[in-house]
């Protein structure tokens, strides 16, 4: 009987691993772009690829979970033991998450308690939010949205001209193109005294667009919407920073921004960390069953 539950647990909680092993996959694509970069650094990872490695992990959880379950409908003593290996290296890896997890959960509980920087790693944060942040706004109000909403936010000292600019440039005001036709017809339509005032600032904000064009970080513009949606202050600032590629001082982007990010990574820390705990229970349980189960086939490596 007690071969029989060991077999039984086996199979259920390597249905469980497959579960698991499709969320690490999720999760290691769907954060592959911009937020990659931001929660690497928040957690001190050695780059951005830390969420590559968590989609590969989840490619081996679920080769492992398949072996485990052949192995205990079969009971093969050798699949078996092979599948106990690989158990433990995963088990192993659990653990080492799990410690990331909660140690990057407590970091940013030290940070939300201090001012911006907490520390010198800090600063790394803001600036992967940053570039972030700013080419996904950027790119956002470049591609979608009408061009009045663009012009209010990017160049506030000529909204009050954009009917004119828009007449004079032949475009539509209803089209939710963002300035991608405005950015076009600058360098192709004669403009007006009016519009001629506004050129220069506008040009700056196209070549804005096209540095913004070059990132992807689509991931990240609906949070932002929610928490920490782009005013015309962090909108000059993102110019600036695209056109120069450097950080214009002082960084008026993650400060503003700090309090929702620093949430959203404690709370995606202790997730992971929780989550890594109990797969990490269930891989014990998992390879004492495996064991027990093995012990239970025949000489020849099949079920007696």
């Amino acid at each position: 009987m007690w071969t029989e539950l060991s077999k039984f647990t086996l199979i259920v909680l390597n249905i469980g691993f497959v579960v698991a092993g499709a969320l690490l996959i999720y999760i290691g694509a769907a954060f592959s772009g911009g937020w990659s970069t931001v929660l690497a650094a928040a957690s001190n990872a050695a780059s951005a690829s830390v969420f590559h490695l968590v989609l590969a992990f989840g490619v081996l959880v679920l080769v492992i979970a398949f072996m485990g379950l052949m192995g205990a409908l079969k009971r093969q003593k050798c699949l078996l033991y092979t599948y106990a290996v690989f158990v433990f290296i995963a088990l192993v890896i659990f653990l080492i998450i799990m410690i990331t997890g909660f140690s990057g959960a407590s970091t940013a509980n030290k940070w939300s308690d201090a001012s911006y920087p907490a520390e010198s790693a800090e600063t790394s944060v803001g600036e992967a939010f940053d570039s972030a942040y700013c080419g996904v706004m950027v790119d956002h109000y470049c591609v979608a949205g009408s061009v009045t909403e663009a012009i209010s936010l990017f160049s506030p000292s000529a909204s009050s001209s954009v009917a004119t600019i828009i007449k004079e440039l032949g475009l539509n005001a209803n089209d939710r193109v963002g300035l991608k036709k405005l950015c076009t017809s600058l360098n192709s339509t004669t403009v007006g005294s009016i519009v001629e005032s506004s050129v220069t600032s506008l040009k700056t904000i196209c070549s804005a667009c096209q540095q913004a064009g070059q990132v992807d970080f689509s991931s990240l513009y609906d949070w932002a919407q929610d928490n920490c949606a782009l005013t015309s202050v962090s909108a000059a600032w993102c110019v600036s920073y695209l056109n120069t590629n450097k950080y214009p001082t002082p960084d008026t982007v993650y400060p503003e921004c700090r309090p929702s990010v620093l949430d959203l990574f404690k709370k995606f820390a202790n997730k992971v960390a929780i989550t890594a705990l109990v797969f990490s229970c269930a891989a014990l349980i998992v390879l004492i069953m495996a064991f027990v189960t093995a012990r239970s086939a025949g000489k020849d490596g099949s079920a007696a």
